[in-house]
């Protein structure tokens, strides 16, 4: 799976990304469904590095606007899809699912600074949902206040977030 993630990033075809990213959601969705999404986040870490690397492309000034948004968009979407998904096939609720996408990704990163890209990610992904269903996500937002524990959502990560709203 790392060869494919390079393969894309070396391409830069977002048609390409987008739907190799559809698949691959897809996959992950009934891995998590069978074997619980643990299982699904261990094998399935490679995803979590790409969607690092797109996110850091969604605010790198080397890309247009259009670019920024466009990668910004398909990563929250497809995070926040993927959550979803997954909450609906493990019965679960979906606080409950972002809390273990934090817990297992923090533990999965090798670094500080890949903790700080990993809780900034389930930061804006929990943001970009909350927006999306209001209703439902005030309510439950505030059992994710964690999750904002520091607040990593600044600058230009909170633009990239406005955008995509």
């Amino acid at each position: 799976m790392d060869g494919l993630f390079v393969f894309l990033v070396r391409e830069k075809d977002f048609a390409l990304t987008r739907s190799t990213l559809m698949n691959i959601a897809l996959h992950f969705q009934m891995y998590a469904g069978w074997d619980g999404f643990a299982n699904a986040f261990k094998l399935y870490a490679p995803w979590q590095n790409f969607m690092l690397v797109l996110l850091d492309q969604a605010v790198s000034s080397r890309r247009s606007q259009q670019q920024r948004e466009q990668i910004g968009s398909l990563v929250l979407r497809t995070q926040r899809d993927l959550i979803t998904a997954v909450a609906r096939l493990t019965m679960q609720e979906e606080m409950t699912v972002y809390g273990e996408w934090l817990q297992f990704g923090l533990f999965a990163a090798k670094s500080e600074k890949n903790k700080i890209r990993v809780r900034r990610l389930v930061q804006l992904t929990v943001g970009y949902w909350a927006s999306q269903q209001p209703r439902t996500s005030r309510e439950q937002l505030k059992h994710l206040l964690y999750v904002f524990e520091p607040d990593l959502v600044k600058g230009k990560y909170l633009e990239l977030l406005e955008k995509v709203r």
